[in-house]
């Protein structure tokens, strides 16, 4: 199957994408890594440590803020109340190490995530042009913008397929 030059770059972009989101989860990854071997359970209080108020703790960590410098900024009401569990699940300050490797993780982190904004911003303005392909595709249940955009790039135009067992054989479902 030949891709237009269009189709290719859609299909470079979506998997750049791809990418910088693996390796911006291989980051949060090894954040949780530092956290747990330094005996700091921030994960057991905050479902998401990469969430606004995660973020918020995980940052004044790295500045070597202490727990009652950190807690009356806590930006979410909910976590904010039950902030005295943080000094149970926070029992240490973090030595240099973990200092580094977090603030490194973390500002990697942003720059992926700015790439990552940087290739949203691009799709966003290619999917005008397949507006009506797109709104059909995230009809499905579960399939938000990113997987439809994936879709139609790994797959081109569907109408160069003569039926849909044939794209479906292209995509490996048959």
């Amino acid at each position: 199957r030949k891709f237009s030059k269009e189709e290719s770059e859609l299909k470079r972009l979506t998997r750049a994408r791809e990418q910088n989101v693996k390796t911006r989860t291989r980051f949060k990854n090894q954040i949780h890594k530092v956290l747990d071997a330094a005996g700091i359970g921030l994960s057991i209080f905050i479902t998401d440590i990469f969430g606004k108020s995660g973020m918020y703790l995980l940052r004044g960590l790295v500045e070597r803020k202490s727990l009652e410098e950190l807690i009356p900024g806590i930006p979410t009401n909910r976590i904010r109340k039950r902030a005295r569990e943080l000094y149970e699940l926070i029992p240490v300050q973090l030595n240099d190490t973990d200092v580094l490797l977090i603030r490194q993780a973390l500002d990697t982190m942003d720059f992926v995530q700015k790439s990552i904004n940087e290739i949203d911003a691009i799709l966003y303005r290619i999917a005008e042009s397949h507006k009506d392909d797109l709104q059909i595709l995230m009809s499905v249940p579960g399939v938000q913008f990113v997987a439809a955009i994936t879709i139609l790039a790994e797959i081109g135009n569907y109408r160069d397929f003569k039926d849909g067992d044939q794209l479906a054989c292209y995509s490996g479902l048959t």
